[in-house]
């Protein structure tokens, strides 16, 4: 494959395999840290005589291999969230009640009794804490909306998730784990005050979002059609009830509820001719460039920075840096730098499925691209455009049927 020829490829790998490591081993700090610190030395030498022989070229492709395995278990060590000074598992000694004050930062699928958020919190027993909860939230309680953003005081105590047993049925906990949450924590009547509303970005952004959720539902919509617009054009999952979604699977269009590369390329397509005129004006093309890529951002951010959405973005964000630099894109090289630059900022997003998914769909397009190319095609256009997305849709089923069959077996 073209693909292996390039360098990053195997530092990528290399880089990926290491924060696979650390989640599954996490190995002491100390021992970490002496093993970086050997790679690097390791690295700095090679590096000094890799242009003298060809053996010894070999030996500094190696090192830098070595280096990039090491970076992928530091970054995860260092993301993993028991591993920060101050995580909230510290001052918990036992399983007896405390005061905890923290954040509500995201909504997740509801249940049929509760509601479920991410907690953030910042104080454990008034010492500075950091880390996440899973808060459950009786639907019967009444808060304040939005309640992202919200700052609640609540006095109770923490529990683990619940490991399960069953090798053969989904594992809540482990999913959990992969998202740095480890234990959860449930509201009621009298365990909780609410002091205060949060003035970030984040909640401000969420507040925006509400009410265009809430613009949505003026339209008296049926439910069910309600749940798939804020699924489509805000990625809000959370009100989506089990049938409509095994009723898209069964179908394979799955997908299609989730926001992808597919829906952000339509977008950038369209503010892309939109931004067209101003070509006319002074430093025109550079703005053409730059606008669609800043909505784009915003839209990823208001979203909720979904694995899918970023990976789309961060891609169109490199091609078009490419273009203002007057630079032939590769596409190869774009997707592995894009994929690299994200698990470095974030290692956890080695885990999300969706992130997978869309990686895979991607490499196997561009890979069997060139396959599509040598076949011979109708001369009329029209004809040659529903082929191409026939095959752009086979190529994706390609792609990702290693990881449905394992995912989803």
């Amino acid at each position: 494959m073209k693909v292996l020829r390039y360098p990053i490829f195997g530092i990528t790998c290399c880089f990926v395999s290491g924060i696979v490591v650390d989640f599954y081993t996490k190995p002491d700090t100390t021992v970490l840290f002496i093993a970086l610190a050997i790679s690097f030395v390791l690295f700095c030498v090679c590096y000094g005589y890799s242009n003298r022989h060809f053996i010894q070229q070999n030996y500094f492709g190696l090192s830098v291999y070595l280096l990039s395995f090491l970076c992928g278990i530091f970054a995860h060590h260092l993301h993993y969230a028991p591993n920060q000074h101050g995580h909230y598992r510290q001052y918990l000694l036992n399983h007896g009640h405390y005061p905890i004050r923290g954040i509500i930062t995201e909504r997740l699928k509801t249940g049929t009794s509760f509601e479920k958020y991410l907690f953030k919190v910042s104080e454990v027993k008034q010492q500075k804490a950091n880390g996440t909860l899973l808060l459950y939230v009786p639907k019967t309680i009444i808060l304040p909306k939005p309640l992202i953003g919200s700052e609640i005081l609540l006095y109770d105590a923490v529990a683990a998730l619940p490991k399960n047993s069953n090798p053969f049925q989904f594992n809540y906990a482990d999913y959990m784990a992969k998202r740095n949450v480890f234990h959860q924590i449930y509201l009621n009547q009298d365990n909780f005050i609410v002091t205060g509303h949060s003035n970030t970005i984040t909640s401000r952004i969420a507040t925006y979002r509400d009410r265009l959720l809430k613009g949505f539902a003026k339209h008296h919509f049926k439910p069910e059609t309600q749940h798939i617009i804020n699924a489509l054009v805000l990625g809000q999952r959370q009100d989506m009830d089990s049938q409509t979604v095994s009723a898209y699977a069964d179908a394979g269009a799955a997908h299609i509820l989730a926001i992808s590369g597919l829906h952000i390329a339509l977008l950038y397509g369209i503010l892309f001719f939109l931004t067209k005129p101003l070509k006319r004006i002074k430093n025109g093309k550079t703005l053409q460039l730059l606008i669609p890529i800043v909505l784009l951002w915003f839209y990823a951010l208001l979203t909720g920075f979904s694995a899918s959405v970023v990976r789309s973005v961060t891609m169109l964000s490199f091609l078009n840096l490419g273009l203002f630099l007057n630079r032939s894109a590769n596409s190869y090289q774009g997707i592995l730098v894009s994929l690299l630059l994200l698990v470095v900022l974030k290692p956890n997003f080695v885990f999300d499925v969706g992130f997978q998914l869309s990686y895979m769909a991607v490499f196997a397009i561009i890979s069997l691209q060139t396959v599509f190319q040598k076949i011979r095609l109708p001369k009329n256009p029209i004809a040659r455009y529903f082929i191409g997305i026939v095959f752009v849709s086979f190529a994706a089923q390609i792609g990702v049927l290693p990881l449905c069959l394992f995912y989803f077996h």
